[in-house]
């Protein structure tokens, strides 16, 4: 199989300020709430045509003396302290679990590095322009590029039989909202930087240690990542669902539960949730997975 390498297609200056994160609740577009929740898409990196036209102006990656992740978007650029090489990766690939990620150096996950990359502010302005769907491809192209310039980082891709969840809808029917096309969502998500819009999903503690998931306008590819970390399986989609959908779920986070579970004493487990909310159902079979397989990475030059 070919092996592939992400170019930035430029050089990328340096940037020493790094601004630190403090985060109350997880807002994410298309399936990203925070890197460990990630997807590692089938399709194609590029999909986005423009997608290569965007790169970060000036960037900084340092050895960090902080032991926990912090991650802070941004209308201009990204902003994580703490992090280490495999989230970064997690966070560009869009991974959901460690059985999408194989190889890499050994210090992948222990080495920890602030990162402060920004974009030039005509660049920014005409990503913020995007819509969520078409940025995400965008953000992710970027910190592809950038992890090759600064870890220069080679991969190719793998297909390898696992056990997997099938997506499946559930006997009664799907119970899913079909999206409004354009629908502004006034009363919706709200962002930092303005309203939310179709494409944004958002994930807040509930009541009992419960976890409630809101969706506006994303498509089910966007929402499976979530459904694999919880389910600790890959999932494969067998819903035959094309469409962009409005939901809410309400799940109890239960690392015990499994496929057939009908309850625990703080909430519905993530199986019995989906199927009893969403119309869904998730069932225990083996099939192909894609898998990331690291080829090389170095730690990153100086700034």
């Amino acid at each position: 199989m070919p092996r592939l390498r992400v170019r930035s297609g430029s050089s990328i200056r340096p940037l020493m300020r790094v601004i630190p994160m403090g985060a109350i609740s997880a807002i994410f577009f298309c399936g990203i709430l925070f890197p460990a929740l990630a997807r590692a898409q089938s399709q194609n990196q590029t999909a986005t045509p423009v997608a290569a036209d965007y790169k970060y102006e000036v960037a900084s990656i340092k050895p960090s003396k902080l032991t926990n992740t912090k991650w802070s978007p941004s209308p201009d650029g990204l902003t994580a302290s703490g992090v280490t090489l495999k989230w970064l990766i997690t966070f560009a690939f869009r991974i959901p679990g460690d059985y999408a990620l194989s190889g890499g150096p050994t210090w992948l996950n222990s080495e920890r590095f602030d990162v402060e990359a920004k974009m030039d502010p005509d660049v920014a302005e005409a990503v913020n322009k995007l819509s969520n769907e078409d940025r995400n491809v965008v953000q992710q192209h970027m910190v592809q590029a950038l992890l090759a310039e600064r870890f220069g980082l080679v991969f190719h891709r793998e297909t390898r039989d696992m056990q997997v969840y099938m997506l499946m809808i559930a006997k009664n029917g799907s119970k899913l909202h079909e999206a409004k096309p354009g629908d502004t969502y006034p009363n919706g998500i709200k962002l930092q930087n303005g309203p939310g819009g179709a494409g944004v999903m958002m994930m807040r503690s509930g009541a009992g240690g419960t976890f409630i998931v809101t969706a506006q306008g994303v498509p089910l590819s966007s929402f499976i990542p979530q459904l694999s970390y919880n389910s600790g399986r890959p999932i494969l989609d067998k819903t035959g669902l094309t469409g962009k959908y409005d939901f809410e779920l309400t799940y109890a986070l239960d690392q015990n539960a499994s496929a057939g579970a009908t309850s625990d004493s703080t909430g519905s487990s993530i199986f019995t949730a989906i199927q009893e909310q969403l119309g869904l159902k998730l069932e225990p079979g083996k099939g192909p997975v894609e898998v990331v397989v690291i080829d090389r990475a170095e730690k990153p030059s100086g700034n």
